[in-house]
């Protein structure tokens, strides 16, 4: 069983596979998430029904202050996960 579903049970969708990113759920945050330890980049990845979700996009990413979390960056929040892919790939290649 992957580890988001350990964490997350009625979570109704599937994580996306990114490349460079790795299951980061924990079961006392609010949804699933991914995590690039190279770039710090932190991926929430909010319940596919808006009904559960806690009115939040589907898909919210962060820049993560590993020192500081009151300095996380907010970078992209969308339904789409093309959207978050293309944004992903923006931030890894500069």
């Amino acid at each position: 069983m992957s580890h988001y579903l350990t964490e997350f049970p009625d979570y109704d969708a599937q994580l996306p596979m990114i490349n460079g990113f790795v299951d980061d759920s924990w079961h006392n945050d609010t949804c699933p998430s991914l995590f690039n330890a190279v770039h710090n980049l932190k991926l929430w990845c909010e319940y596919a029904s808006p009904a559960l979700r806690n009115g939040a996009k589907r898909f919210i990413l962060y820049y993560q202050d590993i020192e500081e979390s009151a300095n996380d960056l907010l970078i992209l929040e969308s339904d789409s996960l093309d959207d978050i892919k293309d944004i992903i790939k923006k931030w890894t290649t500069q």
